[in-house]
């Protein structure tokens, strides 16, 4: 079996204030929502179009303490990481499928700083950059009852 590219990137506004959870095997978890914006230009009609896509990022270990602390409800901020997914109860079987992000390096943006096509101040490039320790987030596939740390979606 080959190993597949799974890499995600995304910056926008934190849409919920930040919720700290402790799991049972002693590993935090911090529970994000990001709204990031989206504006393209119509080339039939020249018109321009705005809309928001939202995510759930999960950031695990040391990080997650540091993230709650510093973020709050409409915070920027830029994600690296990997997509999880897992089977949800849900009534409509179209939608029985979770994707979330798991964050593996986390970038604060302070406000007022533009991520398209400005070029960013030189006090936006000092912004803080933190890194996950690479044995987390824990594997989704640590099978049940094993001694691993709980898999990104358990929680």
């Amino acid at each position: 079996m080959g190993i597949n590219l799974n890499r995600v990137m995304i910056t926008g506004n934190l849409t919920q204030e930040p919720v700290l959870l402790d799991h049972p095997s002693a590993h935090r978890i911090c529970e994000l929502h990001v709204g990031c914006n989206r504006k393209m230009q119509n080339h039939l009609t020249g018109e321009w179009h705005e809309w928001a896509d939202y995510f759930h990022v999960r950031v695990f270990g040391g990080l997650a303490p540091v993230v709650h602390r510093r973020l709050r409800k409409g915070s920027g901020i830029a994600i690296d990481g990997r997509l999880a997914s897992r089977r949800i109860e849900c009534s409509d079987p179209g939608h029985e499928w979770e994707v979330i992000v798991i964050a593996e390096a986390v970038q604060f943006i302070p406000k007022g700083t533009t991520y398209a096509a400005e070029r960013p101040s030189e006090d936006a490039l000092a912004v803080d950059r933190l890194m996950v320790d690479r044995d987390e987030p824990p594997a989704i596939s640590a099978p049940r009852g094993a001694t691993q740390p709980p898999s990104a979606l358990e929680v």
